[in-house]
């Protein structure tokens, strides 16, 4: 730094001298034109002061235009390299758009080569899909609700990503509302809690809200005369009842590891629209600060559990900046799950858990 304002300082001064020189020579000659004190015959000098005030005024213009020039070197530099990454990104979506359609192209021209009518229809079909898909993700920043082997893909996506991350602040952050085929023994799901008992197993830390709609919170903590406790009959919450006991019966058995907390996220709370609003969901931080979301949990058509993958990162950051203000509050507004049952639970629903050995 020092020598940067030496060199400034010297080129300031030597900018200085030219400038003097150059006007000492104009005023010696516009004198020396007046008064005439320089002999005729003695042209030699006049030409030297002329010579010397050009060369000077010359040299002073020169230094400031390279001066400019080298200022403005950065940011040309700087221009050219984010023209090059430019270029990089073009030359990246040419080369893979290219890669794509010669695929599609090559494998419908082979398609179309067997002279199957219906085959080549069905093929049609899926593009026809994929072009409106891509369309949807391109205007919504969202995928469309996934058939259910996608949604697993996806969900299975990105805790490979947690599950392969090598380094510190990452953590699991999900909203469950316990959805009908939620924490249910179906192929897909049994899959998946057992992906969530390994990311469990390998203390990644898992923070989840989980969604009590008025029905059950009533049924598990609304005290009675009684105190009256029986299995629901309802099929709706006979469903949410299980699908809850579940999640507890898979994070809080004794001897479970304690890096998960769950939250209850009551259907009465007020501040907190964008999770309500999301549904379902799973989600993952990475320790470089990357946020994944999949959201909108629900039972699809075929009675089977779908959701959607939002790349939003403006509503991703609304979402997790309401989960984070009721998981990371005042402790009494956290409302952690198995402290609230012990507390306010009913006595006959504790000794349900007390038979899980859940507490």
């Amino acid at each position: 730094m020092k020598n940067k304002i030496k060199q400034n300082t010297k080129t300031i001064f030597d900018k200085i001298i030219f400038i003097l020189i150059a006007i000492i020579s104009i005023v010696l000659f516009i004198v020396d034109y007046i008064r005439d004190f320089i002999p005729n015959e003695k042209w030699e000098i006049h030409l030297a002061i002329v010579v010397i005030g050009v060369l000077s005024s010359f040299f002073t213009i020169l230094s400031f235009y390279f001066d400019r020039k080298f200022e403005l070197l950065p940011d040309i530099k700087k221009n050219l390299d984010e023209n090059a990454k430019k270029i990089d990104n073009i030359d990246d979506f040419v080369n893979i758009s290219k890669t794509i359609l010669t695929g599609i192209d090559k494998v419908y021209f082979e398609i179309n080569g067997t002279k199957n009518i219906e085959m080549l229809k069905f093929a049609k079909r899926r593009i026809s899909e994929l072009t409106e898909n891509l369309t949807h993700l391109k205007s919504y920043q969202e995928t469309e609700f996934l058939p259910v082997s996608e949604y697993y893909a996806e969900l299975n996506y990105i805790a490979y990503l947690i599950e392969n991350d090598a380094g510190n602040n990452k953590f699991i952050w999900a909203m469950t509302g316990f959805a009908e085929d939620e924490w249910s023994d179906n192929d897909y799901e049994a899959e998946w809690c057992i992906t969530l008992n390994r990311l469990a197993d390998k203390n990644i830390i898992t923070k989840r809200a989980c969604f009590i709609n008025e029905e059950l919170y009533n049924y598990i903590f609304k005290v009675d005369e009684n105190d009256v406790f029986d299995e629901p009959i309802s099929p709706k919450l006979k469903s949410s009842y299980k699908s809850f006991l579940d999640l507890l019966k898979t994070y809080y058995k004794k001897g479970k590891a304690s890096n998960c907390e769950h939250y209850i996220l009551k259907f009465n709370d007020r501040g907190y629209n964008n999770l309500m609003n999301a549904g379902g969901f799973f989600g993952v931080v990475l320790s470089n600060g990357d946020k994944h979301l999949i959201m909108g949990e629900a039972i699809n058509y075929n009675n089977g559990l779908t959701g959607k993958v939002l790349f939003d990162k403006t509503r991703i950051a609304e979402i997790y900046y309401e989960f984070m203000r009721l998981t990371s509050g005042n402790i009494s507004e956290r409302k952690e799950i198995i402290s609230y049952i012990e507390k306010n639970g009913k006595t006959k629903f504790k000794k349900v858990l007390e038979s899980f050995d859940i507490i």
